[in-house]
């Protein structure tokens, strides 16, 4: 089950700027809902069969235009529960209250007509996340993901009427390997079961895509 609502605040514009607003939150009830959980010290993976998961929050949304700007930002606060069994025995990590993460966006995009073609930053911090693992001892507990940003810069270029030119920078930051701890450790440096694998790294990248008519 998921319910969701917003407020749009009126669109303020002028001759040449744009800006809206909105704010919007969610609730979402999942049952046997099925996920990945890392094996400690390994790069594998398993599925298990979570009996209940929800999730809720609220998401402001902002946007801003004026001539050949084109900006995006927003924030969310988004709470995650998580029940791997129907019964009173929870898993190492697993609370009855919520785990709290903030999450910021934004997108910079600067259009140069002369020359038809756009400069693009994007970029995206995630907090902490609610995650599953499988220790040494084959043993499900729920773990803490580490926080991390991305950086993603993209120049577009138009070639004729239906081709794009694109070229970038993905990972900027070169994040690679996030934290793990296990939730509700009282350890100076908490416990878990090693980095956590995120990414391969600061990437450069050309191509083009073909833009139907």
């Amino acid at each position: 089950n998921s319910y969701n609502g917003s407020v749009e605040c009126p669109a303020k514009t002028t001759r040449d700027i744009n800006v809206s607003s909105t704010l919007s939150g969610f609730y979402s009830l999942f049952a046997d809902k099925i996920e990945l959980a890392a094996v400690d010290n390994s790069t594998e993976y398993t599925y298990i069969n979570i009996s209940k998961a929800k999730a809720t929050g609220i998401n402001w949304s902002n946007t801003f235009k004026q001539n050949n700007w084109n900006i995006s930002a927003g924030a969310a606060y988004v709470g995650y529960y998580n029940q791997y069994k129907n019964d009173d025995v929870p898993v190492r990590g697993e609370s009855k209250t919520f785990a709290w993460s903030p999450e910021i966006n934004s997108n910079i995009i600067y259009n140069l007509p002369h020359i038809g073609g756009a400069i693009g930053l994007f970029y995206k911090y995630t907090g902490e996340l609610p995650t599953y693992r499988i220790d040494d001892n084959d043993t499900l507990y729920l773990a803490k993901q580490g926080a991390f940003s991305n950086l993603d810069l993209t120049l577009t270029k138009k070639i004729g009427k239906y081709l794009n030119l694109q070229a970038g920078v993905k990972n900027i930051f070169n994040v690679t390997t996030l934290s793990n701890t296990t939730i509700g450790s009282t350890q100076a440096h908490g416990v878990g079961g090693g980095p956590v694998l995120q990414n391969y790294g600061r990437s450069w990248f050309v191509g083009i895509l073909f833009q139907s008519p």
